[in-house]
């Protein structure tokens, strides 16, 4: 059951939800008809129960969220990440447990979905802004707004099934952000927008997050949900939720699953052995002077350190290893470092890596991320920084008064954990970027 009821401190309660549903659409409705039957009779129909063809697509799901946070959804195809958005949309009830939902909900789920083919643009948005609770007046104030984020033009008095998808995207975010929910709850969808529509639909999120939104977001763009979401949960293969954590806990738990289910994205001919072979922890990002600051001034240097460990069958010859450097809640890189680029390479198995950068950047809030590959293109690790925030000392408080370029020319140290006091055992400055 989805219920839109307060809450003392959470907008999103999931409670033990499960969902099943039956591969055949003959016993599908009459197992519909027997359950309806049950229920008006004021019997169970047992919903923990499976019968022949039933599957569960999410099996005792449980997550809580508080107002602002932003929630990643991780998981295979198939692994019940869309069925559970539409439960928390309303779309779906669940068989078991409850959804309570504290404020209005804007979802951008599939693409068209909502929509009536044979109406046109305008209808449709007429027609889905109302579903959203928005009345005539509100709709009518907004129309103009609609249609220019959606980039539609004459379009609009178009019929929609003469839209191609991205058309579809762009009218469907452009209604669902225009509603001002408090919960956007987005799907892999934007995936099929060009790169700077994209980007336009992030700065919006980017501003209602600002404003105290909820966001729940599923992709399979690793970067994105660490950019965007401050924790991720997990879903296998049977729709069960395996991980409720940290970014960097919960990316490693998905490479683990697709790993595990050789699935074509990760694994192809490797085994779990593989991710096995890497590991990266205890990121560390300080000043010069070994201090954690709140803020780093910009032209300043940022030391970032962390510890790896390579099975010793990793040959270190074959081993790359790059840093990227990412703006808070944007997937794209402001640079990025690749050690094969000055042919440096790692001298021990067991070390620890620091990076001493020039903070030559636009204010605002970063994370790195680093990666570690052998001699295939799949990677062994990637991990993400704990986010920092970099400002100008002229202006503390506002973040777009200065704009630098960043050029990413670290000097690099590495230690050998097994080596007393970890003294540094060679400095580097890559002569490429």
């Amino acid at each position: 059951m989805t219920e839109r009821c307060p809450a003392d401190e959470y907008v999103v309660i999931v409670d033990k939800v499960s969902k099943k549903y039956c591969k055949s659409l003959k016993r599908s409705m009459l197992y519909g008809m027997h359950d309806i039957g049950r229920n008006l009779l004021g019997l169970s129909s047992n919903p923990h129960v499976l019968r022949k063809d039933e599957f569960f697509a999410v099996r005792d799901v449980s997550f809580r969220l508080k107002k602002g946070e932003t929630l990643g959804i991780l998981g295979m195809n198939g692994s019940g990440k869309s069925t559970l958005l539409k439960m928390l949309n309303g779309i779906f009830w669940p068989d078991k447990g409850r959804i309570t939902i504290k404020g209005k909900v804007g979802a951008l789920i599939e693409v068209g979905a909502g929509f009536h083919t044979a109406l046109t643009g305008r209808e449709n948005v007429y027609i889905n802004a109302a579903i959203y609770g928005m009345t005539r007046e509100e709709i009518d104030a907004r129309f103009d707004d609609i249609v220019e984020f959606a980039e539609i033009g004459d379009f609009i008095d178009v019929p929609v099934k003469h839209y191609s998808s991205g058309m579809f995207v762009k009218l469907g975010f452009s209604v669902a952000i225009h509603c001002e929910p408090d919960i956007l709850v987005v799907d892999e969808v934007l995936a099929v927008g060009d790169a700077r529509f994209i980007e336009k639909c992030q700065e919006r999120i980017n501003r209602m997050l600002d404003g105290g939104a909820t966001l729940v977001l599923v992709s399979h763009n690793l970067r994105l949900i660490a950019a965007m979401c401050s924790r991720a949960i997990v879903l296998d293969a049977g729709g069960r939720l395996v991980l409720d954590s940290d970014i960097n806990s919960a990316v490693r738990k998905y490479e683990e699953l697709l790993l595990e289910h050789d699935c074509e994205v990760m694994a192809r001919s490797h085994s779990i052995e593989k991710l096995n072979k890497c590991y990266v922890t205890n990121h560390r990002i300080t000043d010069e002077h070994g201090a954690v600051l709140e803020a780093y001034p910009i032209g300043g240097n940022i030391h970032y350190s962390f510890d790896y460990a390579l099975h010793p069958s990793v040959d270190l010859d074959k081993v790359r290893f790059s840093l990227g450097l990412m703006k808070e809640k944007e997937q794209f890189h402001v640079a990025r470092y690749i050690n094969t680029l000055d042919g440096y390479r790692l001298k021990h198995h067991e070390g620890r890596i620091e990076f001493i950068i020039n903070t030559n950047v636009t204010s605002g809030n970063y994370m790195f991320d680093i990666s570690f590959f052998d001699e295939s293109i799949l990677p062994l690790d990637i991990q993400f920084s704990p986010k920092f925030r970099v400002i100008h000392p002229s202006f503390p408080k506002v973040d777009k008064e200065y704009f630098g370029q960043f050029l990413l020319k670290p000097h690099i140290k590495t230690y050998p954990l097994k080596a007393p006091g970890d003294v540094p055992q060679d400095i580097i400055t890559p002569k490429k970027v």
